[in-house]
């Protein structure tokens, strides 16, 4: 499966510096990125990813890293979400969400254990996974990892964040050899090939190989089939 971040950037300069460089933590301490990570007691601020999609609500341009792109922390939900919308964690005392979170954290080398886990190799399980559906038969990643504190997440949630992988990690995200597939709006698409061209920047044509029209839902869309195929087979 394929890490996706959705982004927003106001100018084409600021787009291709994500393409060719990686993408860094939002700058604004006031975001509300800032604000959940305060929250939860992050150490840093981070960017984040999920693994298998994302939503074009989080940004009008969106890129696609392959799995070994991320190097940091992984969680089986969004962890915005345990702050604003993920029951019942968002109704908890703040010491309680933040033990929660800590016990639901691994570091990046332990993705494909854990994947092997949830969503697995039963092809329902996958396909629910990679199109958003809530998973069958489970309450939360503690039924198949035992050790784990118990919450319904799966159960007590219409949101795929919810059960999503999210990957953060201190930037850049990614980098340019770990750039799979990217997206932005039409208009920011043909600013983009007259900065190239008038900077005589011969790097962008190997990125418009990796360009996918459509904008982001259509990114994650295009990706669906292959990601399932990719996966049960590995």
């Amino acid at each position: 499966m394929y890490w996706f971040r959705a982004f927003r950037r106001e100018s084409p300069v600021d787009v291709l510096a994500v393409l060719k460089a990686g993408d860094l933590p939002n700058p604004d301490p006031d975001s509300i990125s800032r604000q959940n990570e305060a929250e939860l007691g992050f150490p840093s601020a981070c960017v984040y990813a999920y693994l298998g999609q994302t939503l074009e609500a989080f940004g009008s341009c969106g890129v696609v890293a392959i799995e070994s792109a991320l190097s940091g922390t992984i969680s089986p939900f969004d962890t915005g979400g345990l702050v604003n919308h993920i029951e019942p964690i968002r109704n908890w005392p703040s010491t309680e969400r933040r033990a929660f979170l800590v016990e639901y954290s691994w570091e990046h080398t332990q993705l494909a254990r854990l994947m092997s886990e949830y969503p697995g190799k039963e092809p329902v399980w996958a396909a629910n996974y990679l199109f958003g559906r809530r998973p069958p038969a489970h309450s939360g990643l503690h039924d198949l990892i035992n050790t784990l504190s118990t919450a319904a997440l799966w159960q007590s949630n219409d949101d795929w964040r919810a059960w999503i992988w999210e990957g953060r990690c201190d930037g850049p995200f990614p980098a340019l050899d770990a750039l799979y597939k990217w997206t932005c709006p039409p208009d920011t698409f043909a600013s983009l090939v007259d900065l190239a061209a008038t900077t005589n920047d011969d790097s962008f044509i190997g990125l418009i190989d990796k360009y996918v029209r459509g904008g982001v839902s259509e990114l994650v869309e295009s990706l669906r089939a292959e990601q399932l195929e990719q996966w049960l087979a590995s």
